[in-house]
């Protein structure tokens, strides 16, 4: 048995349309400790891109016994949660007692119900990225990363971690972002040109 319970539904509606724009095949992982929600942008991808939620997110309860793994076809809900969150229902349950099959319910300020269920898969595969290491953070928007993405063109990259820093680093360019309190300061290293282009965005 699982459930969890939202009272404000649009940021997890938003999260999960980012992720719905990147396949239709999501993995989730459910334990006591997170819900793990997961996708590859295609089969053959090296990269993952997980959304996961701990129980305090869940300021209306979460609920989970055991862990269990499952895959569902986005689309077979989405548009539905994604229409009901638009038109005034603010707050979700989620639950299954059977594995194979999920209830959401929606509920709207006025009192309004809509019952929406989908059927889940069992994952034999598991995906799993682990637990985030937040030792070592750093925050930064996420239209700075889209525009990192699409101006590079990136194929693979690699990425170096330190505190209050991120580098980028493909094609003997760098893209360095780096935290200072409220300010996000960006700097575009090419390395084999010698070229320094600086530039600076508020978060």
């Amino acid at each position: 048995m699982f459930v969890f319970m939202l009272d404000e539904i649009h940021e997890f509606v938003d999260a999960i349309s980012i992720l719905a724009g990147l396949d239709y095949v999501f993995d989730l992982k459910f334990s006591p400790k997170m819900l793990s929600i997961m996708v590859n942008r295609t089969p053959s991808s090296r990269c993952t891109i997980a959304l996961q939620l701990f129980p305090p997110f869940f300021n209306q309860g979460y609920s989970c016994q055991e862990l269990h793994y499952s895959w569902i076809y986005i689309n077979q809900f989405f548009p539905e949660m994604f229409h009901l969150e638009r038109t005034g229902f603010s707050s979700l349950t989620f639950s299954f007692a059977d594995p194979h099959h999920a209830d959401l319910t929606f509920r709207s300020a006025d009192g309004r119900l809509r019952a929406v269920d989908f059927p889940m898969y069992h994952s034999d595969e598991s995906m799993d990225v682990g637990e985030f290491d937040l030792g070592t953070f750093v925050s930064f928007s996420s239209r700075e990363f889209v525009n990192i993405v699409t101006l590079n063109n990136f194929d693979s990259v690699m990425v170096t971690l330190r505190n209050s820093q991120v580098k980028f680093s493909y094609a003997g360019t760098d893209m360095i972002l780096t935290q200072e309190k409220d300010v996000l300061l960006a700097t575009l290293i090419h390395l084999k040109k010698g070229r320094i282009d600086p530039y600076t965005s508020c978060t």
